[in-house]
């Protein structure tokens, strides 16, 4: 599927699989290997350490603790593609709030219809193959292009009623290193894992021109000591608050639009 296809479909169903996109598969299954080892490995008394213990853990800030999977995300991240699909729904200034690794087990309850941050838009990196979408991110089509917010319309769907509405209810599958988009003004949930298998994925959080962020804690994960290290890449570029955005009134940190769009 060619970016104009994408981007077409990206913005008439609030989520989009784009496949095969920036990594080869020797690179997806280094990024897996390397996520599933940092996953493994860190304390868990570490402050990026998010516990399993409803089902559902991993970490924070991910490229932060492994250079080698910076130089991963930043490789998808600089990609030709992914940046023209992004830019065209963000403008060019767009800034990365989160990187977030997450892995659903087995008795992961799922998470009810919900919608983020206004105006961000999601970028997913697969770190499993998931067929029947048990633990995977789920989607009401076409729900980006409702005015109204879920919570105002009070018309969140509990995780345990979604068996009864997967065939509206569309989950996020496919393949090892497949790399998707989506809106997350679009309603989106969790399918609950009932699978002996971990779902993994890599989520990166972008937030277009515009839009504001709190850079306060406990919202300032990034050490200022790691950005500057890898400052020249693209990852660094989007990760680097010190241009780009001016601090407004309240505190928070808008990102300046320069496309005049």
């Amino acid at each position: 599927m060619d970016s104009d296809r994408l981007i077409h479909k990206l913005k008439s169903d609030g989520f989009v699989n784009a496949g095969q996109l920036a990594l080869s598969a020797k690179e997806s299954a280094k990024l897996r290997s390397l996520a599933d080892e940092v996953c493994n490995n860190l304390a868990q008394d570490h402050p990026l350490y998010l516990s399993p213990m409803y089902g559902v853990g991993g970490v924070d800030c991910l490229p932060q603790i492994n250079p080698e999977i910076a130089k991963l995300i930043d490789k998808v991240v600089s990609n030709t593609e992914v940046r023209m699909i992004l830019q065209s729904v963000l403008g060019s200034n767009y800034k990365i709030a989160q990187i977030n690794l997450r892995r659903s087990y087995r008795g992961d309850k799922g998470l009810s219809l919900h919608q983020d941050a206004p105006g961000q838009v999601n970028l997913v990196i697969l770190l499993s193959e998931n067929i029947s979408g048990d633990g995977a991110t789920s989607f009401l089509p076409g729900t980006n292009h409702i005015f109204e917010r879920v919570k105002d319309l009070k018309l969140g769907v509990p995780p345990a009623l979604y068996a009864l509405l997967r065939f509206i209810i569309v989950p996020f599958t496919g393949k090892l290193g497949d790399i998707g988009f989506y809106f997350t003004r679009t309603w989106h949930g969790r399918f609950a894992n009932k699978s002996n298998n971990i779902d993994g994925q890599i989520g990166v959080s972008f937030l277009p021109e515009g839009s504001s962020m709190d850079l306060r804690p406990p919202y300032d994960k990034w050490s200022t000591e790691y950005v500057q290290s890898i400052r020249g890449t693209e990852l660094g570029r989007l990760l680097d608050y010190s241009d780009g955005l001016e601090q407004q009134s309240d505190g928070r940190h808008k990102v300046i639009p320069v496309d005049n769009k």
